[in-house]
């Protein structure tokens, strides 16, 4: 096992998960409100959040990442280090978005 894969849990209990969807209808309905309290301020801020993770989950490149990362390489964005927007760092060398899809794609990954 490395860094980063994911493992089924033994079957959830069936309260938690019943308890988790209310909180989470919750939140959605607190977040559409048109109040500006601070329970519906954090409630959009984390609506908004959880969109922007469902997005960026979409995302080829996103994915592409994941996959490495999940195979033991170091992936981040060329530009931490300055290089111009759009290369990807993976381990030691520089790559493109379509080196990079290239690279997961030799790895194992499949675009979906």
């Amino acid at each position: 096992m490395k860094i980063g894969d994911t493992f089924p849990f033994p079957s959830p209990d069936r309260e938690a998960v019943r308890i988790a969807k209310m909180r989470r209808g919750q939140l959605e309905a607190a977040a559409a409100s048109p109040s500006v309290n601070g329970y519906t301020s954090q409630a959009r801020v984390i609506v908004a959040g959880l969109a922007a993770n469902a997005e960026r989950a979409a995302d080829p490149v996103e994915q592409a990442k994941l996959h490495l990362r999940r195979r033991g390489w170091n992936v981040f964005s060329g530009t931490v280090l300055g290089y111009r927007d759009g290369t990807y760092v993976v381990g030691t060398r520089l790559y493109t978005k379509a080196e990079l899809l290239a690279l997961a794609e030799r790895q194992g990954w499949k675009r979906t």
